[in-house]
């Protein structure tokens, strides 16, 4: 019931969302509205500020990095995934 963990395993969701196995490193990342729809499709609900702060945190952890206006890959897959439980300290 921990607020943290639950947004642990939203951002968890949210990332193989916007993070399939065939991601490359660069690769841009969809728009929020896309990310959205992407979550969507598969039964995750995120509400717009959902997207917004997980973007955030990500860019903050280092994962995507931010051009313009256009967010962009900046870590591995495998590695992405450990920064976040890091982050979350989780397990």
């Amino acid at each position: 019931k921990d607020p943290s963990y639950q947004k642990f395993l939203l951002y968890d969701q949210m990332l193989n969302v916007v993070y399939p196995e065939d991601t490359k490193m660069n690769q841009k990342l969809p728009a929020n509205k896309a990310i959205i729809d992407m979550c969507k499709v598969n039964d995750i609900i995120v509400m717009p500020k959902d997207v917004t702060d997980f973007l955030k945190v990500m860019n903050n952890l280092g994962i995507i990095k931010t051009s313009g206006s256009s967010r962009y890959v900046n870590k591995q897959r495998d590695l992405a995934f450990e920064i976040l439980r890091k982050n979350f300290n989780v397990e």
